[in-house]
C-alpha cells in the first residue's frame, strides 16, 4: 500500500505545500532498481571534450552540478538560444560561461556514434560520470524513440546523480520537444517507476506519457495491477500534482473522472 501526505507550511504570504511519498516495507519487492554495472571503461575518445568542460582547472576533481545544472537548459538553449537559456539558468547556474561551454561541446555529440555510446554507456559502464555524461548526451535524439526509452531506464539507475541527470534531461525535453513516443519497448522500466521506484520521477513519468501521447492501447500492461498511487496522487490537495495525475489517467483511459477511473481500473 502507498501513503501520499501532503504537508502545508507558510513560505512569507503564501500557502505552500510538499508531497510526500511512502511505500511500506511489504511493498519493497516491488522497488526495482538497476543493478549497478559490474565493468568500468575506459574514458570515450568522442566525449574528451566535453568531460574537460565539468573538470576543474585540468584536476582529476569534476561537480556533478557542473553536468546537472546547465544541463537542464540545454533543450531550451537548442531550441531557443543562448540568450534565452542563460535568462532561465541564471538562479541555477553560477557560472555562466562554464555552462555555454557545456552547452556548445554538448550540441556536438549528435552524431549517431554518439548515440550508440550513450545507450551502451547507459546498460554497461560501472563509470558514474560516463553514465551521466551519457544521459546528458541522448538529449540530442529527442526524435529518437530508444533515447527516450533509454532515458526512462536511467531512472531506474542506483546512482542518484544519474537518475537525477536523466530526470532533468527527460524534464527539458517533454518542456521543449513533445511529441508522440512509442513507449512499448519501455513498459519494464515505466511499470517499475510507476511501483515506486525512484519516487522523486514519479509526477514527472507521469507529465511525460501525458506530453509524448501516451498509447491508451497500453493500459493494461502499464496499469494492471499499479494503479493505487496514480489514483490516490488524483485526489490529493496539491493542486499541481493532483492536475499531473488527472491528466495522465485521462489520457490513458479516455474517461472524465474519478468514478469512472476506480471502474475502468477494476476492470482490467
Amino acid at each position: 500500500m502507498y501513503f501520499l501526505k501532503t504537508i502545508v507550511g507558510q513560505q512569507g504570504d503564501r500557502a505552500e505545500s510538499v508531497l510526500l511519498f511512502l511505500v511500506e516495507h511489504e511493498d519493497a519487492g516491488r522497488i526495482k532498481w538497476r543493478k549497478e554495472p559490474g565493468k568500468a571503461a575506459p574514458d570515450a575518445a568522442r566525449w574528451k571534450r566535453l568531460q574537460r568542460t565539468v573538470v576543474d582547472s585540468g584536476a582529476a576533481r569534476w561537480s556533478e552540478g557542473d553536468i546537472v545544472n546547465p544541463l537542464q537548459y540545454y533543450p531550451l538553449y537548442r531550441k531557443r538560444g543562448a540568450a534565452a537559456a542563460l535568462e532561465r539558468a541564471a538562479f541555477a547556474v553560477s557560472d555562466s560561461a562554464q555552462a555555454m561551454r557545456f552547452w556548445q561541446v554538448l550540441e556536438q555529440q549528435n552524431q549517431p556514434a554518439d548515440k550508440a555510446l550513450a545507450l551502451a554507456t547507459l546498460r554497461s559502464d560501472a563509470n558514474r560520470q560516463h553514465r551521466m555524461f551519457a544521459a546528458a548526451v541522448l538529449t540530442n535524439f529527442d526524435r529518437d524513440d530508444d533515447a527516450w526509452h533509454a532515458l526512462v531506464g536511467a531512472l531506474r539507475d542506483p546512482y542518484t546523480g544519474v537518475n537525477h541527470t536523466a530526470i532533468l534531461a527527460l524534464s527539458g525535453l517533454m518542456r521543449e520537444y513533445p511529441r508522440p513516443v512509442a513507449w512499448r519497448h519501455a513498459l519494464p522500466s515505466l511499470r517499475a517507476v510507476l511501483d515506486g521506484t525512484n519516487l522523486e520521477a514519479f509526477t514527472l513519468l507521469l507529465q511525460l506519457l501525458t506530453r509524448t501521447a501516451i498509447d491508451p492501447a497500453l493500459a493494461v500492461p502499464l496499469m494492471k495491477g499499479r494503479s493505487t498511487l496514480v489514483v490516490e496522487l488524483a485526489g490529493v490537495n496539491d493542486r499541481r500534482s493532483r492536475q499531473i495525475a488527472v491528466d495522465f489517467l485521462r489520457a490513458i483511459s479516455r474517461q472524465p473522472d474519478t468514478t469512472s477511473w476506480r471502474t475502468w481500473l477494476a476492470g482490467l
